[in-house]
């Protein structure tokens, strides 16, 4: 289903393997429990924005030439799904400036909500910079949840105009209304 997502460009979306999709998961999230967190009431906060459900089917795709990934959360939680996106907004309120230090680097990383029209039932779009070691990196991430579907989006960089806002918003609403056989991995 995934690689049936185009980019309005007419880039496709190349689905990512379903074990490495669970694998990079599960390492990022244990990178993260042993970071230090400040505010330390960020880091449940964010870990749980972070991970997959237990019992969803997930799917990931990347265009690489527009630099954006795509990630396709599925399951019959419906309650959680919402949750993922109410705790998005979360961490703009309590955590709009983090920083997370682990044994290999100290990340600083701020959090900004973007204006955008609401997508599916629930939706949030953040400009998320990070900095460490000198190296400052701005995404543009948008959360939407619809039924039983979550859609997670990152761009690299930041939105130039609204129109930006929109291409990443019609992604989202292709994503959670796509039907969901063959075309991409889930995990």
């Amino acid at each position: 289903m995934i690689s049936k997502l185009k980019l309005p460009d007419g880039e496709k979306l190349v689905p990512l393997p379903a074990s490495k999709v669970r694998q990079a998961a599960g390492s990022t999230n244990q990178t993260a429990k042993s970071a230090t967190v400040t505010p330390a009431v960020c880091k449940t906060i964010s870990l749980k924005a972070s991970s997959i459900p237990q019992d969803a089917a997930v799917g990931v795709g990347q265009a690489a030439r527009s630099k954006v990934l795509l990630s396709l959360v599925m399951s019959k939680d419906t309650a959680e799904l919402k949750s993922r996106v109410t705790g998005a907004r979360q961490l703009l309120n309590s955590c709009s400036a983090v920083t997370l230090k682990t044994a290999t680097a100290t990340v600083h990383q701020t959090l900004k909500e973007l204006s955008m029209a609401k997508v599916g039932d629930d939706s949030v779009a953040v400009l998320n910079v990070q900095q460490t070691s000198g190296i400052t990196v701005e995404m543009t991430q948008v959360s939407a949840v619809k039924g039983g579907r979550l859609v997670t989006i990152t761009a690299v960089g930041k939105p130039e105009s609204a129109s930006d806002l929109t291409v990443l918003g019609q992604l989202a609403t292709k994503a959670l209304e796509a039907t969901a056989t063959g075309g991409g991995a889930t995990a």
